[in-house]
Order: structure tokens, then sequence, then C-alpha cells
């Protein structure tokens, strides 16, 4: 394992200038209006043959328009349409779309809408036909929560099952590092929206506090969640969420965890769940996500710390079936101490045993078993009372089909900005090659420094980094236009080795079509 890593940092310094094979189709570009922009999230809807995106803009600052465009397979804009979203209510801030979802003849639009008067969270379908992108049904709502306040918030989280007959909503209560859910819930739909059943799981005790990490469907309607939950005898503390409201918070403890994860899956309709408590012994799980193979095994990878939750210490992975009651495996290693050192951020002495500051971003399972997973090193900043968002190294581990880590490296990045879209990264594989692309400062190409990672700036470009399967890394510029970067949470793999990746430049978006070499 350390011979591994070494070899893998020694490369990642001295091929920097070598060139991934990427092939690219680019779209002509799409030019917005002066007045408005692309709204740059997860909600792109895409298939094999059309994309569509959500645009905004502003007749004047109390009135945003909401808009979605259209792309054909050449990625040629086609048609932006104006959607209407004044069913939500008079409102504007409490509107928002969610998802975007293309099917045979429509597209399906979700769109949520917080009523503060009547305290209730709704979200609602929408179906547009696909060529002229003009309703085709009445807006109608399909799911609905109770709201009290943006520091009660719910969210709704949407998962299509491999083949998209299947579609999940799954919601909580308003995500925070401290603080969870006493029950959470799922509803499932077929392919048009037609609800197959729902249920709502409720936790062994009111201290529980649920955090949902990850959850999926299958083609099936089978939902597998993981998420952390407190033990029954947590401590909590009395704390601000906005003016005159407390609320109450578990306390971490600093001895040892004192919450486990629990790998959930709902079966038969929602007839049947199954709980699995997953614990590494003294150690803090920082997180676990899920994916499931072919023969409906649970994988689950994620990132633990000795010391809290603000750390990381190395990676393990989980094995269960879906029909069995414990997971079959679970097992963990420790990261090296010179791979632990090669993280600078919060640790340039050397100092510290544990890589700080790192989020666990999603894992990836490859065709023949193999299972990629991803961290970053994120915190946020307020100098000035402006917020600044910092997203830094990267960390990628591999997992064998036995759940043994056969390497694990580092990616130098960084990247502040105020809270912005075209931070962060986007991964893909290539049978069991990984790319992950990012925007970079133009002088972290070449032969750089990695102990002097420069700072993204104006100059910057996008980076593509392939990993190959034994480590190796190399880095090369990947746009053909020096002025382009890419939107990372809009760029979509669309099969094994084909990804669309989302540009930009000022007013104007690109889009392109790359199959990326194995």
């Amino acid at each position: 394992m350390f011979r591994k890593y070494l070899a893998g940092i020694a490369l990642l310094a001295a091929s920097f200038s070598s060139h991934a094979q990427i092939r690219e189709q680019w779209g002509p570009g799409y030019q917005t209006e002066q007045n408005e922009f692309i709204a740059a999230s997860e909600e792109v809807g895409y298939t094999n043959s059309e994309y569509y995106i959500q645009t905004a803009g502003n007749k004047d600052e109390k009135h945003p328009e909401f808009h979605i465009a259209k792309f054909n397979d050449s990625l040629r804009h086609v048609l932006t349409k104006d959607i209407d979203l004044g069913f939500l209510g008079k409102k504007w801030k409490f509107k928002r779309i969610e998802n975007i979802i293309p099917v045979e003849d429509k597209v399906h639009l979700l769109a949520s809408y917080n009523d503060t008067k009547h305290g209730e969270s709704s979200l609602y379908l929408l179906d547009l036909d696909k060529e002229t992108l003009e309703p085709k049904t009445e807006p109608r709502a399909i799911a609905s929560i109770p709201f009290s306040d943006y520091f009660n918030e719910r969210v709704f989280h949407l998962k299509a099952s491999p083949d998209s007959s299947r579609f999940l909503v799954f919601y909580d209560s308003h995500h925070n590092s401290h603080r969870g859910a006493e029950e959470f819930n799922c509803i499932v739909f077929n392919r048009d929206f037609e609800l197959l059943w729902e249920k709502a799981i409720k936790l062994d005790h009111k201290e529980a506090h649920f955090h949902a990490d990850d959850y999926l469907i299958d083609n099936k309607g089978n939902v597998h969640i993981s998420g952390a939950t407190f033990d029954a005898d947590t401590k909590h503390k009395k704390h601000w969420f906005g003016a005159e409201r407390r609320r109450k918070v578990a306390i971490i403890d600093p001895k040892k965890p004192n919450y486990h994860y629990q790998l959930i899956s709902i079966l038969k309709a929602g007839e049947k769940v199954i709980t699995r408590e997953i614990r590494i012994k003294d150690r803090y799980i920082v997180g676990m996500d899920i994916v499931l193979d072919e023969q409906s095994n649970i994988h689950g990878a994620g990132l633990y710390s000795e010391e809290g939750i603000n750390s990381v210490a190395g990676g393990f992975y989980v094995l269960a079936n879906k029909d069995e009651e414990e997971a079959r495996s679970v097992k963990h290693w420790h990261f090296s101490e010179e791979f632990i050192k090669s993280f600078p951020e919060g640790n340039k002495n050397g100092e510290l045993k544990e890589i700080q500051k790192v989020r666990l971003k999603g894992i990836l399972m490859r065709k023949d078993g193999t299972i990629a997973l991803f961290g970053e090193q994120y915190f946020s900043a307020n100098p000035k009372k402006k917020l600044y968002e910092h997203y830094e190294d990267l960390l990628v581990v591999d997992f064998n089909p036995q759940g043994d880590i056969e390497w694990y490296v580092r990616i130098p990045k960084k990247q502040s900005h105020t809270p912005h879209s075209d931070a962060s990264f986007f991964a893909a594989t290539s049978d069991r090659k990984i790319y992950v692309m990012f925007n970079d400062h133009v002088d972290n190409f070449g032969e750089p420094n990695p102990e002097k990672n420069l700072e993204v700036n104006e100059t910057a470009r996008t980076a593509v980094v392939s990993i190959t399967t034994d480590g190796q890394v190399s880095k090369e510029e990947l746009i053909q236009d020096e002025e382009t970067l890419i939107h990372p949470t809009m760029c979509r793999q669309l099969g094994d080795g084909h990804v669309v990746i989302f540009g930009f430049f000022e007013n104007t978006t690109n889009i392109a079509k790359m199959t990326l070499e194995k």
C-alpha cells in the first residue's frame, strides 16, 4: 500500500504534461440574454440525444423568470421557453425548479414551494411537451410536508432507477451537521409519476436525529438508504437558529463515537424494512455512500476518523445483500502517515495525524466491480461579512471487488469563491480508468510543485486528470477555448466512457460530448 501511494505521487509530479485521449464534439454555443443566466446546478435533464437546462432572469429585482433551454443531438440550442411558476404562489423566493426529467414524448418538470402562510412545503409535477415545452397537463402536488421556517426546512430529493422506470422522492428535515429528522419519508412513482407506494420510517427514539448520506432505488422499486443516527444517551444543548428560535443540538462526544451508521433497505413496496447497524470500533464514520451491483448486492464505501468529524484517517468498505439482516463484510484501512502529511490545508507543519476538512463527495462503481471513492477538502470563511467557499485538494481511493483498498492518491486543487457553480469537480469512468475535471490556475499545468499549488483566479483553465488502474496520475488542459470553463455540477456521465460537459464564458454556454479513453 505504501509503495503504491509513493508511486502515485511521483507520477503526479512527473506526468502532468502528458495527454489523455479524449474525443470531443462541441456545439456552437448558446448566448443568454442580457438579464438571463444559466442556473448552473444539478437540475439538468438529458437523454442520449437531447439536453435540457434551467436558465433564469429578472424582469426586475422582485420578479425573477424561470426558463428551460433545449439542445439537440448536435448540441445546438433549439428552444428556450418561459416556465410560469405562478401556480406555486406569489413569493418568488420560496420557489425553485427541483428536477428536469425527459421521458418519451414529454418532460417532467418538478418544482417546489415553501408556503410560510399555511406552514407547508409542496412538490409539484408539471408535464411539458418535449417538442414545444408547452404544458401538457395541469400542475399537481405529488408530495407535501410541514414547513415552519428556514431553520426547520424540508428538502425534497429525487433519484431515478438505472432504467428510469421508477422514481424515488425522499425527504427529511433540512440537513445540518448536528441536527436531523426523527423520521424520513420515501415516495415511489412509476415512469409517469403515478404513485406506487409511500413509507414513513420512524426512528427508534426521539433523539436519534437521522442524517441521510445517500439513497438509491433499483428497477423493481426497492429503496436503500445510508445515514447516521445518534445513540439514545446522546447529550444535547440549546443553540440559536435564527432570531428568537432555540433548537436542541446533539453534541458529538470527543472521547468516543456516540452515533452509528445505518444501512436501510425498504423492500416489497414498503412492506419490509431491514435496518443494518454499521460501526467501526472506536472510530467516527465521516460519511458513507452506496451503490448496487447487478446481483442486488449493496456496496458501501466511506471515510472514517479516530478524532472526530472534521478530519479523516482512512477509508472503509461495506457489503450487504438487500434481503439479509446483517452486513456481510465491513473492512477499514488507515492511510499512511506520508499520505496524510501530503495534504497541507490545516496541517502545514505536518504535526496532525489526519487529513483535515474532508467531505465525502461520492463513489463510482466500474464494470468489473471496483469502486472509486472521492473526497474533497472544503471549508467556508466569512471575511468582511462576505461568504467565501474553499474547495481544495481531492482524495481518490480505489477499492477492488473484494473491498480491499488498492491505492489512494491526492490531486492538488485550490479554489476559493463566493457561492458559485464553477467550483468543485466532476468525475467519470471509462472501463477502469478514472477522469476528474475541474477549473484550475493556468500556472498549475506543466510540471507544478504539488506543495505550491496556486489558487484559481481570472487566468483559470479547465483541467482533466486521468488515473490509471494502478493509481498513476496525469493532467492536461481540457477545453479547446482558453476562456471557457466548466460547470462541474452540470456535467453528466451518459454511459461508460461517455460524458456531456457544460462549459461557459461570460454569457455563452458551450456543450460538448466527449468519449474518454479506456
